[in-house]
């Protein structure tokens, strides 16, 4: 009983790290079309996030993040404006977002991990 207790729990477990470890890094979307585009975010270990540009690598606008139950809510800088996108995928590589309010509503990002 003991050993099928065991299996049953090592076969069932996920990816040792929680989606909020797995997040942190510097990430770009890759277009419909596969190829790369000049969008990217870094979310880091403190709970922030900054907007990235991977060809100049500048920064733009920035925030607090928090992930609860597969959702990734990002609040905008001082203004309080809160983004919430459903995390479809995410893993040491990639991750899918998909939008959860506004006028983008429904529709799903690629990123990829660039560092």
């Amino acid at each position: 009983m003991a050993l099928l207790c065991a299996i049953l729990v090592t076969s069932c477990s996920k990816d040792d790290k929680e989606p909020t470890s797995l997040i942190i890094g510097k990430w770009q979307v890759i277009g419909d079309d596969g190829v790369p585009e000049d969008d990217g975010i870094e979310f880091r270990s403190n709970g922030t996030w900054i907007d990235y540009d991977p060809s100049n690598k500048s920064y733009g606008n920035w925030g607090r993040y928090w992930i609860e139950s597969e959702i990734l809510y990002m609040r905008w800088g001082d203004d309080g404006k809160i983004w919430k996108q459903a995390i479809e995928k995410l893993n040491s590589k990639e991750m899918i977002l998909m939008e959860l309010d506004g006028d983008w509503k429904g529709s799903k990002t690629l990123w990829v991990r660039i560092r």
